[in-house]
């Protein structure tokens, strides 16, 4: 009985550190193509996620929208959607200006 008070009251000196884990990234622009191509090869999946550190859901999610695709095609794709959420702030900011300046003429009016 004594054992097990000692065991649960244990000062947190004689306790190992907690170490954080990495956080998950939300977008899967690092996904490495050579996973891909390792998954492809018919290398398991546990073993490739414990290897380069990342979910199974992420290994999956990565193959899904990068699936078929070489290293300069997903280049490419990264310069496309780079260029895309260029455009959507330009536009957005166009939009805003145009309320603006709807609005000061209603006033105006």
């Amino acid at each position: 009985k004594e054992t097990h008070l000692r065991h649960r009251c244990t000062p947190s000196r004689f306790i190992a550190p907690i170490i954080p884990k990495r956080r998950c990234q939300r977008n899967f622009s690092r996904c490495p193509v050579g996973v891909l191509q390792e998954y492809a090869a018919g290398a398991k999946v546990s073993e490739l996620c414990r290897k380069h550190g990342m979910s199974d859901g992420t290994l999956y999610k990565c193959k899904a929208k990068y699936g078929g695709l070489q290293v300069s095609e997903l280049r490419r794709l990264k310069d496309l959607e780079a260029e895309n959420a260029e455009l959507k702030r330009l536009l957005a900011d166009a939009m805003l200006d145009n309320a603006g300046l709807k609005g000061l003429l209603a006033k105006n009016f």
